[in-house]
């Protein structure tokens, strides 16, 4: 079985092409033959499949997301040139018919919601198609689709085999919206045992708490609750320090930075950027903060349980089907700060009760890790040959 893998990111980092990148050594291992398309000519991701001997093509299609919270001038531009995009691809599509036939491509698979290549492939020459739709898009990331949701859905029902949701929120939002319950099948994201890690409790007995939040840097992540938590947390006399792992949006960015100056928080609030190593990051601290307000699997959420760390996170969207509330972790009000710093200055007061939750939580995660993901999907595929 040949798999077209069509990515919508050319770096190792983002979320979604690390969960793909994982799901990949499974298909490595059954023998499928992986060829992995990008609209990007280089990055961390193609040079770490060129590495692996995986066959990467250039293919230049377009994305049909836009920003919520864009300008009027910016949304218009976006529009405008949807229609464009749209043709574009549908263009890269049509050439694309020699590689389909020459490299024998049974399957075709899109990554994320953002780009649509495989389903305008699906819709020329009717091979079968699987999408695996990783976020909310408007709750999560504050995207709108170009064409409209409507198109989206279109594409869904008509030239997609299968759509591949990654919790049962995504499933409902989607249901919520009219995609057909039958179309798509929920299957939780594999994540690789790199990041399980040994720990023990004496992690938990120094006298400052370290406290980490890891991801994109925009307002739909929440790191502007944390900050304002552990304002509370500081004045409150607890010593600890923050450590924000991530980059992202500029303005929001720099929104973070001015409180943290306004507050006097400099000395205790630690802008680290992208962090390639978060193994050894993760070492160090002691609480994960998820503060999305909608997650829609938490993929950090598993990479901390699995590091060792107590996790703390909003009780939006999936953070509520990883977590067993005080037993694996805790769950708090998304969007109410106040509720985050009581959640976090109650555990610290139990060091001992921290690393047994971090004990269980790394039991329950390492289920993540078993391929699952890939097995199901690779599964699902071998149907349609």
């Amino acid at each position: 079985m040949t798999v077209l893998f069509c990515f919508h990111f050319n770096e190792k980092n983002n979320g979604g092409v690390k969960s793909l990148l994982d799901m990949l050594e499974v298909f490595s291992e059954k023998g499928v033959r992986i060829i992995a398309a990008f609209p990007f000519k280089d990055g961390s991701a193609i040079e770490y499949l060129r590495e692996q001997g995986v066959k990467v093509l250039y293919v230049p299609y377009t994305r049909w997301d836009y920003k919520l919270n864009a300008s009027t001038k910016s949304k218009f531009k976006s529009f405008t040139w949807g229609r464009i995009k749209q043709t574009k691809t549908y263009i890269e599509a049509l050439k694309f018919k020699k590689i389909l036939r020459e490299e024998k491509i049974d399957i075709v698979y899109t990554n994320t919601n953002t780009i649509f290549f495989g389903a305008i492939l699906n819709a020329i020459y009717k091979i079968p198609h699987f999408w695996h739709v990783r976020e909310f898009g408007d709750l999560d990331h504050g995207n709108g689709y170009i064409l409209g949701f409507a198109t989206f859905e279109k594409f869904v029902e008509r030239y997609t085999t299968k759509m591949i949701v990654i919790s049962m929120a995504l499933k409902n939002y989607y249901e919520s919206k009219g995609i057909p319950s039958e179309k798509m099948i929920t299957i939780y994201d594999d994540v690789s045992n790199e990041y399980l890690l040994n720990f023990n409790c004496e992690k938990f007995r120094s006298d400052s708490l370290n406290i980490l939040i890891a991801g994109i840097l925009q307002e739909g992540k929440g790191q502007i609750d944390v900050l304002k938590a552990f304002n509370e947390l500081c004045k409150a006399g607890v010593k600890a320090n923050l450590y924000i792992a991530g980059k992202g949006d500029e303005s929001y960015t720099q929104k973070l930075g001015k409180y943290v100056a306004d507050n006097q928080l400099n000395d205790k609030v630690h802008f680290l950027g992208f962090v390639e190593d978060m193994n050894t990051l993760r070492k160090k601290m002691y609480i994960a903060v998820v503060a999305s307000k909608s997650e829609a699997f938490g993929r950090v959420t598993i990479e901390a349980m699995l590091g060792g760390l107590v996790v703390v996170a909003t009780d939006a969207g999936a953070n509520s089907e990883l977590i067993d509330n005080g037993k694996t972790g805790y769950l708090y009000p998304s969007g109410d700060y106040h509720k985050l710093y009581e959640c976090i200055y109650k555990i610290q007061e139990n060091r001992e009760n921290m690393y047994e939750t971090a004990v269980r939580a790394q039991k329950y995660a390492v289920q993540y890790t078993n391929g699952n993901c890939g097995i199901r999907i690779y599964q699902e595929m071998t149907k349609e040959i």
